[in-house]
């Protein structure tokens, strides 16, 4: 990086100031005059701030820095556009001509919506069963890629004192629309043979940078249906301005807007915002925990569209431009859900810690982690 920079015309001041699609940046610091004699014009140096970009910052009160931007990870293709052969793609059935509907009322996932039946068939249940005579309890979602592996967040694998749980503890539920319902709903409970943490993932940090697991079903586990099939892997574009300012779907069975649990699964669609919008609406937050290729902000924060606690390792996608129709497009899993801001909340006149949904939320990046999805999956290849 240059330490200075000159210029051969005179200027007042003392502050370099540069224009950048009309908003003004000081770039540098001017230092002293040097006329030696040898040079015709008066030569003005300029020290540049950009060298000490990082000690201005950790000394200022009020500046925060946007951290860089990494190099994209190398593409990997998918022959098809297919992870997994028939992913991505929702069977929307009919009965007697008419779509099938929801006979129940909405309830909010904050300000989402019941999720129909079938429309969300990669969408898994994380349910944790204790060896003791503690009751089952909920713990997150996931996503189904295929027949053998479940996407999540590293977090959900892991219990408040830091101790991950042990493998057979996990009860996995696909195909689940309602809490409560049988494999004679078309729900199936399948245990996992193994999980495998994102090496770069450390708990104890408590950053949650690298914020991904996968669990790796037993073979034979699962068959597939209308009601239990994988989503595609990411196949387009890594660039991640292609997808700012799209909706992204998400799911699961969190706290709804009065922040109780929902019982009927619950699906939002949220805009994804770009690294500068989401680092510069709460600053103080984002500069600690956004990493641009790692994970992304996603929500409506202006009225409350989020996800929330217990939805954490849901996915999610982006389906293609394919047809206007549900059953014409086929759907990508790009995020998965991590973590966000928190506030408190009087709850039944008890002050509890709740998710801030009026806050963007983050997601991992799915596609910085592809290849050691592929690397860990059992029946998931690169194909050209």
């Amino acid at each position: 990086m240059h330490l200075l920079m000159c210029t051969n015309f005179e200027l007042s001041g003392v502050f370099l100031i540069m224009k950048d699609s009309n908003r003004y940046y000081v770039r540098a610091t001017r230092t002293r005059m040097d006329a030696d004699g040898v040079l015709e014009k008066e030569i003005i140096l300029w020290a540049d701030i950009l060298n000490g970009i990082k000690t201005f910052v950790a000394k200022s009160a009020d500046v925060t820095l946007l951290p860089p931007i990494p190099k994209l990870a190398a593409k990997i293709e998918f022959g098809a556009g297919e992870s997994f052969e028939g992913c991505g793609k929702v069977v929307w059935e009919r009965r007697r001509g008419r779509q099938r509907r929801n006979d129940v009322p909405i309830v909010n996932l904050h300000h989402g919506k019941n999720a129909p039946i079938e429309e969300n068939p990669w969408h898994v249940s994380l349910t944790i069963n204790l060896p003791t005579t503690e009751p089952l309890f909920d713990i997150c979602g996931g996503t189904l890629v295929s027949k053998r592996v479940i996407v999540t967040a590293a977090h959900c694998m892991f219990n408040h004192t830091g101790s991950q749980y042990e493998t057979e503890w996990l009860e996995i539920t696909l195909g689940m629309y309602q809490i409560g319902e049988t494999t004679e709903n078309g729900c199936q409970f399948v245990q996992a043979a193994s999980v495998a943490i994102h090496p770069d993932y450390d708990n104890d940090r408590k950053d949650w940078q690298h914020d991904l697991a996968l669990i790796i079903l037993k073979e034979n586990s699962i068959h597939l249906s209308d009601r239990v099939k994988p989503a595609c892997l990411w196949n387009s574009d890594y660039d991640f301005d292609k997808i700012a300012g799209q909706d992204g779907k998400v799911s699961g069975f969190g706290l709804t807007a009065n922040y109780s649990q929902a019982t009927i699964l619950q699906k939002a669609f949220l805009r994804i915002a770009s690294h500068n919008e989401c680092f510069f609406s709460n600053k103080n937050f984002f500069s600690k925990y956004l990493r641009p290729t790692q994970n992304f902000c996603a929500g409506f924060p202006h009225n409350g569209t989020n996800v929330c606690a217990g939805d954490s390792g849901g996915g999610l996608l982006i389906a293609n431009a394919n047809g206007n129709s549900i059953s014409d497009k086929r759907f990508y899993l790009r995020g998965v859900v991590s973590f966000g801001s928190s506030r408190i909340e009087k709850i039944n006149n008890v002050k509890q810690r709740v998710c801030d949904t009026n806050q963007f939320s983050l997601f991992v990046d799915i596609t910085n982690y592809i290849a050691w999805i592929v690397q860990n999956s059992p029946d998931i290849s690169r194909r050209r």
